[in-house]
């Protein structure tokens, strides 16, 4: 009897889970000194703070910027605040950082070991350029962590963080904890700054720590600064550690520095510190180009179709990484390591996945000189993953697609090999965004879809938007 789609993937994922399983039984790691955590103020000492125990509760500390403040209990978004119909849509901003260049936060606020979890910052009107829970900070945030933090990083963003986007000298971050990726500005001609805490810190980052991979940087000639704890320091940063990588994305410059604990600190002061992730910098020496010739070489490929995708922003390598062909990363321009790699045969095709504003003219036009050159985009990276798939699956084929969240990589950048072994597309949806995946479910005629990720990130009524 032919067997289904989901039970072809569910023995792809046995191995996987016997691999699992072997780890759990390895020895847990011996906890480390200066964890990021702190005391707190203690519950008999709250006497004049107001608690806050609800998401609206949360928002309305922006009408009182000197006020006190401890969290009761963690606080977690869903992809639906943010949707036109929800509490935080907020015209299509999503989360509105609190304080700004005209009103900083002044007050105090105590995460009593809680979590914020799901904030979207789609776009940051915030005065000052700043991203994070807090926009500008000249207050106190104490013992707070942050969780599945997502900004879209736009061009209003100069300094961006996910507690912090910008702390003032008067202003203190102590015993927070980040454990969410942050992305950076990478497509604008503006300096940037993007820490896994806070952008830009000119007050005390004490006791704190990051566990997110952050990214950053900039295509300006003078590229951006991308750090574990903090982008730029011109303060204090002590007994922070850092243990999430850091990748500058940008293409280098006199401003472009990347580091462990701070991308450049001018003038202020690191004490106590240490980083014990992987650092990537910018444009000359290693970075993401170089590292992926690097893999292509070792993997032996020489004259096989190869995928062109941008290396600024993850959301159409996610839809290529299931084609199951070598995928080439590109900037603005082929560098000439790529070109000389790429001169080898002219026998192959080129297929760049994504329009002109993931994989620009300039590219398509130089790729004209090392064979066959095919463009498979769409009108949003949706529609892209959806023209993937019509493209290199064919539907007499295709017994089921894998579903991943567009608004992230984590989910997607992990299914990616299983959805290849499972000879499945992978579609990239929202809960928001169902409409491309449906059109092409219902074009093929397939009905069994595995999703990656809890109903938080992909809902159950999307996914029944999109099979039936």
């Amino acid at each position: 009897m032919k067997r289904s789609f989901i039970e072809r993937v569910k023995q792809v994922m046995s191995i996987v889970i016997c691999v699992a399983l072997v780890a759990a039984m390895a020895p847990a790691e011996i906890a480390m000194a200066g964890t990021g955590s702190y005391e707190g103020t203690q519950q008999n000492d709250f006497a004049g703070y107001t608690p806050v125990s609800t998401k609206e509760e949360l928002n309305n500390i922006r009408y009182d910027l000197s006020g006190k403040y401890y969290l009761t209990r963690d606080i977690v978004f869903s992809e639906e605040d943010f949707l036109p119909e929800g509490l935080f849509y907020n015209a299509g901003k999503g989360w509105i950082p609190i304080g700004d260049s005209d009103s900083a936060f002044s007050g105090v606020i105590d995460g009593n070991g809680h979590t914020i979890s799901g904030l979207e910052i789609i776009e940051s009107p915030a005065k000052g350029s700043c991203s994070g829970f807090i926009g500008i900070n000249s207050g106190e945030i104490i013992n707070l962590c942050i969780d599945n933090y997502s900004t879209a990083a736009t061009s209003s963003q100069e300094a961006v963080g996910t507690i912090v986007g910008r702390n003032s000298k008067s202003g203190t971050i102590k015993g927070c904890i980040n454990k969410s990726s942050v992305t950076g500005r990478l497509n604008d001609s503006t300096i940037s700054y993007t820490g896994g805490v806070v952008g830009w810190n000119a007050g005390n980052i004490i006791n704190c720590s990051n566990t997110g991979y952050v990214t950053g940087g900039t295509k300006f000639s003078q590229g951006g600064c991308v750090g574990g704890i903090a982008g730029y320091n011109e303060g204090l940063i002590k007994e922070c550690y850092n243990d999430g990588d850091v990748q500058n994305g940008g293409i280098g410059g006199s401003s472009a520095t990347t580091g462990g604990i701070a991308g450049k600190d001018d003038g202020g002061a690191i004490c106590d510190c240490y980083n014990i992730a992987t650092i990537i910098g910018a444009g000359s020496g290693s970075n993401r180009y170089e590292t992926n010739l690097t893999i292509l070489t070792e993997a032996g490929v020489t004259d096989e179709d190869m995928l062109i995708c941008s290396g600024t922003g993850f959301a159409d390598s996610l839809s290529a990484s299931a084609v199951g062909k070598p995928i080439m990363l590109v900037g603005d321009s082929l560098t000439p390591a790529q070109k000389t790699f790429l001169g080898k045969t002219k026998k192959r095709t080129n297929y760049i996945i994504g329009g002109t504003g993931a994989v620009c003219q300039q590219v398509e036009n130089q790729l004209n000189d090392y064979g066959l050159v095919d463009r498979v985009s769409g009108s949003n990276r949706y529609t892209t993953s959806t023209e993937v798939a019509s493209k290199f699956f064919p539907s007499d084929e295709c017994p089921g697609m894998v579903l991943a969240y567009g608004l992230n990589f984590p989910d997607g950048l992990a299914g990616g090999p299983l959805a290849m072994m499972a000879n499945a597309p992978l579609v990239l949806v929202s809960s928001g965004d169902t409409a491309a995946a449906a059109e092409y479910a219902e074009k093929t005629n397939i009905t069994e879809a595995v999703v990656l990720g809890g109903p938080g990130l992909i809902s159950d009524k999307a996914v029944k938007t999109i099979i039936e």
